[in-house]
């Protein structure tokens, strides 16, 4: 679908998913140019609403096709910015972030 849509095979490509290796296999196979696949591991269960397991099977696909790994609990040293802090309820997790009502007030 990426080749019919820009017409030529792309050299980056950046997942969040397994659902995104599709993507990757296809910007760094057989391909005329040097390319590469990053891949975010969403491995910070503190700060981010992230999965061991999933991080996991993520960093192994990365391994296994020479894709680049790009951890969010390494690699990232800010998630959400300021302010945002993290609320654990009885079905999921949420983040209440603060919205200064000055900059979302409508123009005068």
């Amino acid at each position: 679908m990426i080749l019919q849509e820009i017409g030529k095979q792309p050299v980056l490509s950046f997942g969040n998913s397994t659902g995104d290796a599709s993507m990757a296999e296809f910007v760094t196979s057989n391909n005329p140019y040097p390319s590469m696949a990053f891949m975010l591991c969403c491995d910070d269960e503190v700060r981010e609403n992230g999965s061991a397991s999933k991080a996991e099977k993520m960093e192994k696909l990365c391994a296994e096709y020479d894709w680049v790994p790009v951890s969010m609990k390494d690699d990232w040293a800010t998630i959400y910015g300021d302010g945002v802090t993290r609320k654990a309820t009885p079905d999921n997790v949420i983040f209440d972030i603060p919205i200064d009502s000055e900059s979302v007030a409508p123009a005068a």
